[in-house]
């Protein structure tokens, strides 16, 4: 199962580690953030998608059309937003 995962806080990235030891899941994108005024658990998923060279796409450097268009040609067959502040 090909996934685009997209989050920005500790229980994300240790939600995105387990993914990665799954066998039959392969994450093919990471969406998150660089920085965050008002998540005072904020973690960039950043480190870990290049550490498995995943592609990943920073929220807070591109529009919204961009992000969309970003998920839409990686042709995942799921998309987990576990966030509330990445639009």
């Amino acid at each position: 199962m090909k996934i685009i995962f997209i989050g920005c806080v500790r229980s994300n990235y240790c939600f995105l580690e387990v993914l990665l030891r799954i066998p039959k899941v392969e994450v093919i994108g990471v969406v998150t953030r660089k920085a965050s005024r008002f998540n005072a658990d904020f973690v960039s998923l950043e480190n870990v998608a290049e550490a498995f060279q995943i592609p990943c796409l920073s929220a807070d450097q591109v529009k919204n059309e961009e992000l969309f268009e970003w998920v839409k040609n990686k042709s995942a067959d799921i998309c987990l937003p576990i966030a509330e502040d990445i639009p």
